[in-house]
C-alpha cells in the first residue's frame, strides 16, 4: 500500500513537473512571439517616420521618362526618381550677395579645410526642403540656424558663387543636368523614389 502511495505521488509530480514544463514553454513561445511583434512593428514605424521625412542627394540625370528620371549619384550608384504633379521644381540661377538675407534658406559648400568661408551658396524659399534658415546676413556673412537650433558661428561669402532659386518646371530637367532631389521613399522593398522638390543645379556647382 505504501509503495503504491509513493509511486502515486511520483506519477502526480511528474505530470505537476510536465505541466509545468509546459507552461513555460508556452509563456516563453508567447513571450518571443510578442518581442518579434513589438520589433516588426517598430521597425515599421521607424520606416514610415523616415519616408515622411524623405531623403537628399544630388547626381547628373541619364535618363528622362514620361513620370520619371535617372540620377547617376557621385558614388557611382543610380537612382529612378518618380515624380507627380505635386513635385516642386526649382532652377538655380547666377545670382548675388544681396540676395542672401535672412527669411531664406541657404545651402552652403564650404571651402575645402575651412569651415567658415564658402564656396558656394544656393539661396531658397524659406519653406524649402534644403539647406538651413538664413538669420542674419550682411557685410558679406551670414548666419544660419543650425540642426538643433543654435545660430552658426558667422560664414564668409564675399567671394563665393552666389546662386538663386528661382520657379521651374520638369520639362527644365534634361539628360545631363545636375539635380538636387529631396524625395520620399517607399516603406518596401525595393524602395522606390518619389521626388517632393527638385532644384536643378548649374553644370558647374559643387553640390555634384
Amino acid at each position: 500500500m505504501a509503495r503504491r502511495r509513493r509511486r502515486t505521488r511520483a506519477i502526480v509530480g511528474g505530470a505537476i513537473v510536465l505541466l509545468l514544463f509546459a507552461a513555460a514553454a508556452t509563456v516563453f513561445a508567447l513571450d518571443y512571439n510578442q518581442a518579434r511583434t513589438n520589433a516588426h512593428d517598430k521597425q515599421v514605424v521607424a520606416d514610415e517616420r523616415k519616408a515622411a521625412a524623405g531623403v537628399q542627394f544630388t547626381g547628373v540625370v541619364t535618363a528622362v521618362r514620361a513620370t520619371s528620371v535617372t540620377v547617376q549619384l557621385a558614388s557611382g550608384g543610380s537612382r529612378r526618381v518618380s515624380f507627380t504633379v505635386a513635385t516642386g521644381v526649382q532652377s538655380a540661377t547666377s545670382g548675388a550677395v544681396t540676395d542672401v538675407r535672412a527669411a531664406k534658406r541657404a545651402l552652403l559648400s564650404m571651402q575645402p579645410g575651412d569651415l567658415y568661408t564658402a564656396r558656394e551658396i544656393v539661396v531658397l524659399a524659406r519653406n524649402a526642403y534644403f539647406g538651413q534658415p538664413i538669420v542674419r546676413a550682411g557685410f558679406g556673412y551670414v548666419w544660419v540656424r543650425e540642426k538643433g537650433g543654435p545660430m552658426s558661428p558667422r560664414i564668409r561669402i564675399a567671394n563665393a558663387t552666389v546662386d538663386t532659386a528661382v520657379p521651374a518646371t520638369i520639362a527644365d530637367v534634361k539628360k545631363g543636368s545636375v539635380l538636387l532631389v529631396h524625395a520620399r521613399t517607399s516603406t518596401t522593398r525595393p524602395i522606390r523614389y518619389t521626388a517632393v522638390e527638385i532644384v536643378v543645379l548649374p553644370s558647374t556647382s559643387n553640390f555634384r
